[in-house]
């Protein structure tokens, strides 16, 4: 078997996506031969598009800024058109994650993924949904153990070649909108929520943070 792996961070080594990844390829088994991109690096597009095979396996691995996918990953997306219903049996996984809280928020995402993977050829394997994923990056393992071991669960389904089990699925997403306590929550902080905050006085812009620019007066 062989496994094309794409990550479609802008921040590539530096990523969420990558701790996710890394999670995952220790239990992939030893016999696959792993395959690993960054579109961060924009002379690989064409690279990872020529590594996929026939009966290939492609995972691709992108964070939301704000409601899009990367302009890099759309952009290897774009690439893929030189392949589409040229290769066979090739399936495709995806994941998807996003720092803002509520997996319905990635819903519309992974509907154009379905579709990508049907324009493409490709059988769709799945889309797994993970919000609330910034802090992983900074976060000590041991932490977050339960979410590292949907993960890997995951790779499990990958390396059987089956879709991915709904639910680690269901595991991952969690809630589709934040629940009644979790917005009273954040009202109670005014907007205080650790990295967030402090990144946007970093760029001091803390004091708009509840600015509404396009609300009617």
């Amino acid at each position: 078997m062989k496994l094309v792996i794409i990550n479609g961070s802008p921040r590539g080594k530096a990523s969420n996506s990558d701790v996710i990844l890394n999670w995952m390829i220790t239990a992939i088994d030893k016999s696959v031969q792993v395959d690993r991109f960054y579109t961060a690096k924009i002379n690989t597009y064409r690279k990872a598009v020529n590594s996929i095979d026939d009966n290939s396996t492609v995972l691709v691995i992108f964070p939301l800024y704000g409601d899009a996918m990367p302009g890099i990953t759309k952009l290897f997306f774009e690439e893929l058109e030189i392949i589409a219903n040229k290769k066979e049996n090739v399936k495709i996984y995806f994941i998807v994650h996003s720092g803002f809280k509520g997996a319905k928020h990635c819903r519309v995402v992974e509907r154009y993924l379905v579709y990508l993977s049907d324009y493409l050829g490709f059988k769709y394997m799945g889309t797994a949904i993970k919000p609330g994923s910034e802090g992983i990056r900074l976060t000590p393992v041991e932490y977050i153990i339960n979410i590292k071991n949907d993960f890997v669960e995951l790779s499990k389904d990958i390396t059987k070649g089956s879709e991915f089990s709904i639910d680690t699925l269901k595991r991952l997403a969690g809630f589709e909108l934040p629940p009644e306590e979790y917005k009273t929550g954040i009202k109670q902080i005014k907007g205080y929520s650790g990295y967030f905050a402090d990144t946007l006085k970093q760029n001091n812009v803390f004091d708009k943070c509840f600015d509404k620019p396009y609300q009617k007066k």
